[in-house]
């Protein structure tokens, strides 16, 4: 009679391999990045973009009216550079021209054409 041993069942480890704990702390890395970034808010440079943007478009949304009404309109703002608080647009699109100081970039306005370069 010859025994036969059952045959074994295979070793099962407990724990991770390294590599899975390597992607894990891969993943919660850049999760939490990405939260941080997200939590700071907009940087400097971001807030300053947005003025210079929401400035240009209130001042092109001025330059439509005063065309569309065949009038002059004067645009108010507290950021023009030489201490001046209007400036004029002329109903044929044009404007009375000058820089504009926002958050430390300075837009240079054309008088005829109506539009702005800037300057950092």
């Amino acid at each position: 009679m010859i025994l036969r041993s059952e045959p074994k069942a295979p070793r099962r480890r407990a724990g991770f391999t390294l590599f899975e704990v390597m992607v894990t702390l891969a993943l919660v890395a850049l999760v939490g990045s990405v939260t941080v970034a997200g939590l700071r808010g907009p940087t400097p440079e971001l807030r300053k973009k947005a003025e210079i943007a929401r400035f240009q478009e209130d001042f092109a949304a001025t330059r439509l009216r005063a065309m569309r009404e065949g009038a002059f309109r004067a645009h108010e703002t507290e950021f023009l550079c030489e201490g001046a608080s209007v400036l004029v647009i002329f109903a044929d699109g044009s404007a009375s021209g000058g820089p504009v100081c926002i958050a430390g970039a300075t837009l240079t306005l054309y008088p005829v054409s109506g539009r702005f370069r800037v300057e950092q």
